[in-house]
């Protein structure tokens, strides 16, 4: 019987359950590595589908398990009262291929879930843990999870918040050198992401250019105006944003303003050799 088949004849578990099998599943991958067991390590893999399956069953249901708001929403603050995404992001590399797809949606669902329009569980827990962008943005040094950790970190940088973090760190201008790399998929995931962010988040991005613009390395300005060019050519909104970054792109690239040239000097006060008092 095929494991998805056999796997939605069982009852389908609540949230709180699925995140602790979840848990000892991943906690159980390192366990089981450093055994070179390989029956224990296939069973592990065979409970983290299982597991990261009824979560996907929890978050988009299916034909036979509709999912409910009120399911998906329980995950996202059983998963972020736990260590559960960064769990995710620590072992995926050690996922089989599937396992791998399962977990990115499961991660990416719980990030964008929003509490009543608010700020969701799952984002709040990346905002209290920074190393998460940082960790999947070094993912696109992996080929077997690099287009994985790109749609991970896509639904991390929706919020605002980790969208600015990302943009005063070291990772955006470490972008510059992702978008070119040799391997095409990985350089145009990583574009994506790059573009995805600057798109997003107008007001941040007019702020951070204003300030940093010349901190671009020359040989990848044309790498920013593609980037930003959507940016200039939307509609109305954003003017003030917009006008930042039509004035940005044309600078990109121009040597900096001179620098104003040194105040006169002020010559002294005539002095009173006579001593006397001024005239009436």
């Amino acid at each position: 019987m095929p494991f998805l088949d056999k796997l939605l004849k069982e009852k389908p578990k609540t949230p709180t359950e699925v995140v602790t099998k979840l848990l000892t599943a991943f906690d159980s991958l390192t366990a089981t590595r450093r055994s070179n067991d390989d029956r224990a390590m296939e069973k592990t893999h065979e409970s983290v589908a299982k597991y990261l399956g009824f979560a996907k069953l929890l978050l988009f249901g299916d034909d036979e398990h509709e999912a409910t708001k009120e399911n998906a929403t329980a995950l996202a603050f059983e998963a972020s009262r736990t260590e559960l995404l960064s769990m995710i992001v620590k072992h995926l590399a050690e996922l089989e291929f599937e396992s791998r797809k399962d977990a990115a949606q499961v991660f990416g669902a719980i990030v964008r879930i929003k509490d009543n329009e608010e700020r969701g569980p799952g984002a709040s827990y990346v905002v209290a843990h920074p190393e998460l962008p940082t960790l999947l943005f070094r993912g696109y040094d992996e080929p077997a999870i690099a287009l994985n950790c790109g749609a991970m970190l896509r639904d991390c940088l929706r919020d605002d918040q980790i969208a600015r973090k990302v943009l005063e760190g070291p990772i955006f201008l470490k972008f510059f050198e992702k978008v070119e790399v040799a391997n095409f998929e990985i350089a145009s995931d990583a574009f994506s992401t790059f573009k995805d962010l600057l798109v997003r988040h107008k007001q941040a991005v007019a702020q951070y250019l204003q300030e940093h613009y010349q901190e671009t390395p020359p040989s990848s300005l044309h790498v920013l105006r593609s980037a930003l060019r959507p940016l200039a050519e939307e509609d109305e909104q954003f003017k003030e944003e917009k006008a930042v970054i039509i004035k940005t792109i044309s600078m990109l690239g121009a040597p900096p303003p001179p620098a104003p040239p040194p105040p006169a000097a002020v010559p002294p006060a005539p002095s009173d050799s006579a001593g006397g008092n001024p005239a009436s």
